[in-house]
């Protein structure tokens, strides 16, 4: 394969030479005033469009000339220069046009280049020149980067893009995804970018929320705004300010109150001491009550106590929280507000939280909402003319939000209610709903949930969230292993997780995956096997001994360390017979032959060799294995027979172990001696050695 890249390779840059010194040229290429002598078999066997081209019979069949104005002349080069090499560098200045060409030119791998290149360069002053180009030449990737980024940063595109070349759609994006007041701030310099477009800002602006607004913001930019002074943009702007002076929620304070045994309120209500806000005095009231057509249920009441003169109204937000009595208990919580008008009662409405939650609601919405009730109404059942519809598979708080949902089209998914709405979206057959929640799931992957998410992926059949959550899976499965619920992962996400990680880490994965089925006898398990998975399996589930002999003779031993391989792997029982002592001796001689795995690399610099007569130089302690080292420098030197004098002989380095070991393996100790030159002009010295320590390995053995 390698000669054969090579090759082609000599003959791509053969022709490409060929090519420029004008040899064998049969046609010119002319973009724009650029003239390009080309080969015409070189054209027709890179390109689809010239293949095609010189077949047809027209008269660039014969002609000497072929033009091409839609391209330019240095897009023109880069693609004659592709076509001969395979190779193009490809620019912000050029991207764009190059992919204009090789759209044109039917040049498939080119064009998935540039969009690769496109998706990793966007910013806010290309963002929507490239979203453009992405619809007008089909690139589903960069499509969706561009809008992604486009809706994110909206703002920084208002400011420094160009926005005029905004399209209308992508336009009504960006008015659906941000409530902010930059909304109508964008859709403003929109219409006043381009004329003729001011008919389009009346049915434009009934995208943005402006009950999301500042009184300030609505009452100054927005009614001021020409393009708002009709009868419609009065109404919508009327709309807006009765919804912001009636629901504006300010917390102005925030006061607890505490009932520890709420069976002991009986027929009596108990109060809150009171609180101050405002001027007015302020309760919580707890209580139970009965209704015949209700089962019993908590009455909590917010009171305020003092008459106000005030104008305005006030908002009051509450939440009652039930804690749970036991560990395996749920906690429950509720929400809601009440609206306090001006002279109205000094009460608050009562809020009934029911132990069976009972919600009234319309026939002719849930039918007009949701396909399955649609379906039931007019199925003839008995709940086509009943007074109550009981769906016991969903629990009261997914009731309720799936209600709302139903009524308003709106939903707020969590971490704690999103599979409960999964699996009654996918109940009551709300796609859109269920779309929703994936979306979301596929944001908030971690290791405690991982596992849950991707078996209700498969259940309800969500083939983006099984790709998400496999993915997560296989990359932070020891994470998973330590915190998630690992005894729900199916046998096939199992293999994936062994197949993806090679290391120990896919054999204590294993174990314990193992170790739960071996309680669970109805649960059957394949294994493939990539590493010492066999043992544990065989060993959890009866009956398998007989096989394992076959089965350990996928696992590469040679792959494992000696401590394994000497413990674990020879202590088993079932390798004790022939086959079993003849791959264990195989193995450890490739390791002991192969191995070549560092544990630690540890160095020390002696910077004046000369200091070190007559006595040793030690280094720090390294610790590895529990065991202490040290390494020691030392000169030798020779006295000189007519003088008193020594002079230097040789350097002697040694490794230490300085603790007793009672391991009985060897250790490879290898290490390298360099002098480093003291002179410009001189060279440094590299000695390289290695040996093996025996059992006992206090002694010091020099190299």
């Amino acid at each position: 394969m390698e000669k054969n890249m090579t090759f082609l390779q000599t003959m791509s840059a053969s022709l490409n030479e060929m090519r420029t010194a004008e040899e064998f040229v049969d046609v010119v290429m002319v973009f724009e005033e650029r003239r390009i002598p080309c080969h015409r078999v070189v054209l027709a066997s890179t390109c689809e469009y010239f293949h095609r081209m010189f077949l047809a019979g027209m008269k660039e069949s014969s002609s000497d000339e072929v033009t091409l104005n839609e391209i330019d002349g240095d897009t023109g080069d880069l693609l004659i220069g592709y076509l001969y090499s395979g190779m193009i560098e490809i620019t912000q200045e050029n991207a764009l046009n190059l992919l204009a060409a090789s759209d044109m030119l039917l040049l498939c791998d080119l064009k998935a280049k540039i969009q690769a290149f496109l998706c990793c360069n966007i910013h806010a002053k290309n963002c929507v020149s490239f979203l453009n180009a992405s619809r007008l030449y089909k690139l589903q990737d960069l499509i969706k980067d561009s809008q992604k980024f486009l809706n994110t940063h909206c703002k920084d595109v208002t400011r420094k893009g160009d926005l005029v070349e905004l399209q209308e759609d992508d336009l009504v994006g960006i008015l659906n995804f941000d409530p902010s007041e930059d909304s109508f701030r964008i859709l403003r310099k929109w219409v006043q970018a381009v004329d003729g477009r001011d008919g389009r800002f009346m049915e434009l602006v009934k995208n943005v929320d402006l009950s999301r607004f500042s009184k300030e913001f609505l009452c100054y930019d927005v009614m001021g705004e020409r393009l708002m002074r009709n009868e419609a943009g009065m109404e919508l702007i009327q709309e807006a300010m009765k919804s912001i002076l009636l629901c504006e929620y300010r917390t102005e304070v925030t006061f607890r109150y505490t009932v520890h045994n709420i069976s002991s309120l009986s027929r009596n209500s108990v109060f809150s001491p009171e609180y101050y806000m405002r001027n007015l005095r302020w309760s919580v009231l707890l209580g139970t009550d009965t209704k015949e057509s209700m089962p019993k249920s908590l009455a909590v009441f917010v009171q305020c106590k003092s008459d106000s003169s005030s104008a305005l109204s006030c908002k009051v937000s509450f939440e009652l929280r039930l804690l749970k009595q036991k560990a395996d208990g749920a906690a429950y919580t509720k929400t809601t507000t009440q609206l306090f008008e001006h002279n109205g009662s000094k009460w608050g409405y009562s809020f009934f939280i029911s132990w069976d939650r009972r919600i009234p609601c319309h026939r002719v919405v849930l039918a007009s909402t949701c396909e399955y009730f649609h379906r039931m109404f007019l199925a003839g059942m008995k709940e086509s003319s009943s007074d109550e519809v009981t769906l016991n598979e969903i629990d009261g708080d997914t009731g309720d939000l799936l209600i709302g949902y139903l009524y308003s089209g709106v939903i707020e998914i969590t971490q704690e209610n999103a599979l409960n709405l999964l699996a009654a979206s996918d109940m009551l057959l709300l796609c859109d709903l269920k779309a929703k929640i994936q979306a979301f799931l596929c944001c908030n992957i971690h290791a405690k949930n991982c596992v849950s998410f991707l078996n209700a992926s498969r259940l309800y059949k969500l083939q983006d969230l099984i790709k998400d959550s496999q993915r997560f899976l296989n990359t932070h499965c020891k994470d998973v292993t330590l915190e998630g619920d690992l005894v729900e992962l199916q046998e096939d996400d199992l293999v994936g997780i062994l197949n993806f990680d090679p290391s120990e880490d896919s054999f204590r994965i294993l174990r314990k995956w193992v170790h739960w089925a071996a309680l669970q006898s109805h649960r059957r398990i394949t294994i493939v096997i990539h590493n010492h998975n066999a043992r544990k399996w065989v060993q959890a589930v009866d009956g398998r001994d007989d096989c394992f002999m076959e089965l350990v003779k996928n696992v590469d031993l040679s792959r494992f360390s000696k401590e394994f391989l000497c413990g674990d792997v020879m202590d088993d029982r079932l390798m004790q017979n022939v086959t079993g002592f003849k791959l264990i001796l195989d193995a450890m001689k490739s390791i002991l032959l192969c191995e070549n795995r560092t544990e630690v690399t540890f160095r020390y610099t002696v910077h004046n060799i000369s200091s070190l007569s007559p006595t040793f130089v030690s280094s720090p302690e390294y610790y590895m294995r529990n065991l202490r080292w040290s390494v020691y420098l030392r000169q030798r030197r020779v006295c000189l027979s007519d003088t008193k004098e020594s002079k230097p002989e040789s350097l002697a380095v040694y490794v230490q172990c300085k603790s007793d070991s009672s391991s009985t393996l060897s250790c490879e100790v290898s290490f390298e001696l360099g002098l480093l030159k003291q002179k410009a002009d001189g060279a440094a010295y590299t000695k390289k050695n290695s040996w093996i320590p025996k059992i006992v390995m206090s002694k010091m053995i020099p190299s």
